[in-house]
Order: C-alpha cells, then sequence, then structure tokens
C-alpha cells in the first residue's frame, strides 16, 4: 500500500475497449498491479480536466485506488458517483495513450503424455474393481473426466 495516501475501493464499470486497453497497460509494464496503475492514470489528469461520470460500461472491474488528500477531496467535490467518474478518467487516460501491442496469444499447452494417462487409468480402474463397492466415489468421477480429456485429444 502506498504511505501517507488514501486507499478507496471501487467497481468500475468499463467498456470491452477500455478494459483491453487497460490488460494490454498491464502487461506491457510488468510488475505494476492494477491498482497503482489506475491510481497513476487517475493523477495525471488534472482536476479542472475531470470528464463527467460514464454510464455503465459491459464489464465490472473491482479496483483499489491510492489518493491523495487533494485527489480526495476533489473526488468528493466532485459529487458524482466516485466509480462512474474514476471509470471515465481511466478511460480517457487510456484513449489517450500511444497504441499499445496486442497481447500475446498464449502458447499451446503440451502434448499430453499419453502412455502416462493410460497407466493412470488402468491403475484407477483396478483399485475400482477391487473395492467394488466399497470404492471412493471420486474415482468414478475422475475416471469419467480422464476418459472424456483422452476422447478429445485422440
Amino acid at each position: 500500500m502506498q504511505t501517507g495516501r488514501y486507499t478507496v475501493q471501487l467497481i468500475l464499470d468499463l467498456d470491452e475497449g477500455c478494459c483491453e486497453q487497460l490488460q494490454r497497460l498491464l502487461f506491457a509494464r510488468p510488475g505494476l498491479d492494477l491498482a497503482d496503475l489506475v491510481s497513476e492514470l487517475v493523477a495525471a489528469q488534472p482536476f479542472d480536466r475531470w470528464p463527467p461520470a460514464v454510464a455503465a460500461g459491459g464489464r465490472r472491474v473491482p479496483v483499489r485506488l491510492y489518493l491523495s488528500a487533494a485527489q480526495r477531496d476533489a473526488l468528493a467535490a466532485h459529487g458524482e458517483d466516485p466509480a462512474g467518474l474514476v471509470a471515465a478518467l481511466v478511460c480517457r487516460s487510456l484513449a489517450e495513450l500511444p497504441s499499445l501491442p496486442p497481447l500475446p496469444i498464449p502458447a499451446a499447452e503440451p502434448p499430453i503424455d499419453r502412455q502416462r494417462r493410460r497407466t493412470e487409468l488402468a491403475q484407477l480402474r483396478e483399485r475400482r474393481a477391487r473395492d467394488g463397492a466399497d470404492a471412493p466415489a471420486w474415482i468414478d468421477r475422475y475416471l469419467a473426466q480422464l476418459e472424456d480429456a483422452s476422447r478429445e485429444t485422440t
């Protein structure tokens, strides 16, 4: 937490474009968390340029915001919904930034070791057959999951 600052917790309603820009900016600046980024974006906007609150967007984003005493007083004096005001500030700040590169596509999961899966399936089937009615209920569910996953990869 930032020393000497006030902490406010809000739920911002952001449109999809604003959320995507926020994700790109967070990815482009490793080590920066959402609270610090949103606080930085709000701090970069002079009080006299604060826009009116925005209407609800498409995604609800819980966020912690660090404010100085002056920012806290300005937010209180603004007299509007604080979450809407902060959402407007964040979206406007993001729109003023240069274009960010797209988010990387996550790497594909490595191929599953089929032999290991077959061995595990055989062991579980053997345990279920050996224990009969006393077999734990989770074995049937787990076997079904493994068998479904096995069918999907073949």
